[in-house]
């Protein structure tokens, strides 16, 4: 027998009704029936009493299945919640991976410490790396979360997604650039832009907003942020990156706010076991949720390690 025909017994027992169990299990009618006659065949008993018209009924030997599979699998129930709270005491570890160049020093020691009221024994290892980093990282099983704008998720499968804030496009500039005031002073300027594999879609969709307002900029591709700042440095081009960038906080480039919001998100393997996972993501969703409103935190840019 399965887990699944047990669960599907269960909820037509509950109910009387194979309609009704179907609909709230979403599953179809037949396939509901074909699970508890399969496993009618495997325990050699009849479950149901389909004698009447008008409604089922449990037979003598359905009951006492109905009672002992009731049990099983609240014992199931009370045998994990024991084990999620004995992982409360001990030693736990979560890596995270976040966006190299992000503002989020300080967050993130937040971060830790707001944890550690409900998981003494946890330690977050934080890691800022590219965006093509991160993704092998968390499908190689190096990093258990990573949070990215969501822009960079095109394609990727069997992931559990969750947004934690919303970010904005912004232009980039050097501040020796000569005319830069406004986003029409950027016409026929250099676009500098990460190679495809390190933001998919971001590149799409910047062409996409110059072109309706008629900018109309060269793309140049340059393999890394490294490189594109010394480029802006020049005085010539520009860049769009997210508002979440310390190089907002820098007096050698100068913004542009572009008004096209960026979803945040935090991702992770959707069989991924830390229980260490949500809490992080719904502590990070609701103070970036402070941030975007205004709240300026003493952060500093996280160390790359690689």
């Amino acid at each position: 027998m399965t887990d699944l025909q047990i669960q599907y017994f269960l909820k037509v027992a509950q109910h009387l009704s194979y309609t009704a169990a179907a609909r709230e299990l979403f599953v179809s009618q037949p396939s509901l029936s074909k699970q508890v006659a399969a496993l009618e065949r495997e325990l050699g008993v009849a479950l149901f009493d389909r004698s009447r018209r008008s409604r089922i009924a449990l037979t003598p030997a359905g009951r006492l299945f109905q009672q002992s599979f009731q049990k099983s699998v609240q014992n199931f129930q009370d045998t994990l919640e024991q084990v999620r709270l004995g992982q409360k005491d001990q030693a736990l570890e979560l890596r995270v991976g976040v966006a190299a160049g992000w503002d989020w020093g300080g967050l993130t020691a937040a971060c830790g410490q707001a944890l550690l009221e409900s998981w003494p024994q946890a330690r977050i290892l934080w890691t800022a790396h590219t965006f093509r980093y991160l993704h092998s990282a968390l499908a190689d099983g190096a990093l258990d979360v990573i949070f990215c704008p969501q822009t960079g998720l095109e394609g990727v499968d069997g992931l559990e997604v969750a947004r934690v804030a919303q970010a904005e496009a912004t232009v980039y500039y050097g501040e020796a650039h000569p005319l830069a005031r406004r986003l029409e002073d950027l016409r026929g300027e250099p676009l500098y832009v990460l190679p495809p594999e390190e933001a998919p879609l971001s590149t799409d969709i910047n062409r996409g907003y110059f072109a309706t307002r008629l900018v109309l900029p060269e793309v140049v591709v340059l393999p890394n942020r490294e490189s594109i700042l010394l480029a802006l440095s020049s005085g010539k081009g520009f860049a769009v990156f997210d508002s979440m960038m310390t190089l907002r906080r820098n007096p050698a480039y100068r913004t542009l706010g572009l008004g096209l919001p960026i979803p945040i998100c935090g991702v992770w393997k959707a069989r991924t076991p830390s229980p260490l996972i949500k809490p992080v993501v719904q502590w990070l969703a609701g103070a970036l949720g402070q941030w975007e409103g205004g709240w300026e935190h003493q952060g500093s840019e996280m160390p790359t390690p690689y």
